[in-house]
């Protein structure tokens, strides 16, 4: 594993407002830890799917993940 330095990261969604959370970015597959998992608010539903709720959410909502963006240094 290698540390890239700290990021901050939010969910954007078009529905509500969300905060910026302060966290490491590492090298390795894992793209969310629980940790900030939980911080940004998101409650996995269906993992494997892509399906995702805000904690605050009733259980029938069910949002959808998007496909991952590549960002490049430089």
């Amino acid at each position: 594993m290698r540390v890239l330095g700290v990021v901050e990261v939010k969910v954007m969604v078009p529905d509500r407002p969300t905060d910026w959370i302060r966290a490491v970015a590492v090298s390795e597959e894992v793209l969310l830890s629980d940790k900030l998992t939980d911080a940004l608010g998101v409650s996995p539903v269906l993992v494997g799917a892509g399906i995702w709720r805000f904690a605050d959410e009733p259980p029938h909502v069910g949002r959808r993940s998007v496909e991952p963006e590549l960002w490049h240094e430089g």
